[in-house]
């Protein structure tokens, strides 16, 4: 799965100007096709994150095709235009793709089509549309900038400070709390390692179990709290430490981990570990209202 994402990817990324010119529609089609097949079996965090890569270069992609799309059935190019009249003149061409015409060239060239017309021709479009509106003249108002006095900031300086410290004061209470419950199950079950999956999951909540691992991610960096994984069944688990803050270099870097967590490995694991409650719950002080 990763692979063909990959694939996919280094397929746009090589041949992304030549899709932004405007060639090989049917090649970015097909990309596209093969996008949303892949799409319908994508399941891990990994793979996600994968497509995620993969389709925001393919929208960049599209993007710039669409700019470049012109709906004139023929578009008028300075450039070649010049170019086409100077080979007719026989004109010379210098370095830069400049042409440069003489008068008597010049001369010859209006006697030619002047033999072309009977009368002088009528001002016509040139190969696609000329924009022919006026531009809008309306002045635009100035805006006024508000000067912010030294009061209201000390105010809101204040204010956002005091939200920060409730913020702080809130999820450092939310801590100890967990910490607490963690305890007590591991004094409930002999003293024995909690797991992990078990401990932090709400089957009632997503969401909260996203908080609760979070709120154990911070006991396991303060080391107040153990996390290992088991040999034999390869499921982290958890376990207080005694005394507190404790252990060298050489603990921190063994019980450091990084778990993911998505909403259908979330449903997963509470069926296949037959959660029916949840383990932390927090006073009623601390409960989201």
């Amino acid at each position: 799965m990763r692979r063909s994402l990959r694939e996919l990817y280094e397929k746009l990324s090589k041949n992304r100007e030549k899709y932004a010119a405007g060639g090989d529609s049917e090649d970015i089609a097909s990309i596209i096709k093969e996008a949303n097949d892949v799409l319908r079996d994508v399941k891990g965090t990994q793979e996600a994150m994968e497509d995620a890569k993969m389709f925001k270069l393919l929208c960049q992609t599209v993007r710039e095709m669409s700019e470049d799309t012109n709906t004139n059935e023929k578009k008028f190019h300075l450039d070649e235009f010049a170019m086409l009249l100077g080979n007719r003149m026989n004109a010379r061409r210098e370095e830069g793709g400049q042409v440069h015409v003489t008068r008597r060239q010049l001369v010859t060239f209006g006697e030619q089509m002047a033999r072309k017309f009977n009368r002088a021709p009528t001002l016509t479009f040139i190969s696609e549309a000329i924009n022919t509106e006026a531009p809008d003249s309306k002045p635009k108002e100035k805006k006024t900038k508000r000067v912010q006095n030294e009061r209201d900031k000390i105010v809101t300086k204040t204010v956002i400070h005091e939200k920060n410290q409730v913020t702080e004061q809130k999820t450092d209470r939310l801590v100890n709390s967990t910490r607490k419950i963690l305890e007590n199950v591991y004094k409930q079950g002999g003293k024995k390692p909690v797991g992990y999956f078990e401990f932090v999951i709400d089957p009632e909540s997503f969401g909260n179990t996203v908080e609760n691992m979070f709120h154990v991610s911070f006991l396991v960096k303060q080391r107040v709290v153990c996390l290992t994984v088991d040999d034999e069944v390869g499921l982290p688990f958890l376990e207080p430490v005694s005394g507190g803050r404790g252990g060298g270099e050489e603990e921190v870097v063994k019980n450091q981990a990084v778990i993911s967590i998505s909403y259908q490995d979330w449903q997963e694991l509470k069926d296949a570990l037959d959660i029916c409650e949840a383990v932390i719950v927090h006073p009623e002080d601390l409960r989201p209202k």
